[in-house]
Parts: structure tokens; sequence; C-alpha cells
């Protein structure tokens, strides 16, 4: 995936599983990812799992989309909020303001 995400344009969401807002956000990135699948050149969207610590409820993601999906090592502490939302391009992170 990492060769994946260094090409073209990526939204890029971190999410952890039990984390109310990433459940509402979710819809919103499905939305998009639908969209970017219909129209050439647009970013695609990728959903990168943070690790949960203890015990997490589950979050369903749909099958059906065309986004891709991705976890972060467990062999590593990681310090983010979630829902945190990147812009890649050409492997570059860039302001996702808006998005």
């Amino acid at each position: 995936m990492r060769q994946r995400l260094a090409e073209d344009e990526w939204i890029v969401v971190l999410y952890h599983l039990g984390c109310a807002s990433c459940q509402e956000a979710i819809p919103k990135y499905e939305k998009l990812a639908r969209q970017s699948a219909e129209h050439a050149g647009s970013p695609r969207v990728a959903l990168i799992e943070v690790p949960a610590y203890g015990e997490a409820k589950s979050v369903r993601l749909p099958s059906d989309v065309p986004w891709v999906l991705g976890r972060l090592s467990k062999q590593k502490e990681w310090f983010v909020e979630t829902p945190t939302v990147l812009l890649l391009r050409n492997g570059l992170v860039n302001p996702a303001e808006g998005i």
C-alpha cells in the first residue's frame, strides 16, 4: 500500500475503532470514495485504522466501497487524535482544509 499512496492524490483518514466521531465521519468519506471512483483525476480515499488500546467496538466498513483500507502497526504506540484527515499528493502531505 505504501507505493500506492506515494503516487497521485489521496485523502487519508486515520480512524480508531470505537471512536464515535470516526463513526460519524466515515459515511462522508464513503460518499467521497464513490464519487472519486466515478471521476478520473479525483483524489482516492484511504482509511487507515489506528490500533486500539484495550477493548473497542468495531467500526463496520462497507465492503463495496472503492476505498483502500489499511492499518497502522500494533508494534508501535500511535498518538493521534481521530479522525485525522491528510491530503497526500505524490506521497507528500498537504493541507487538508475543507475535506
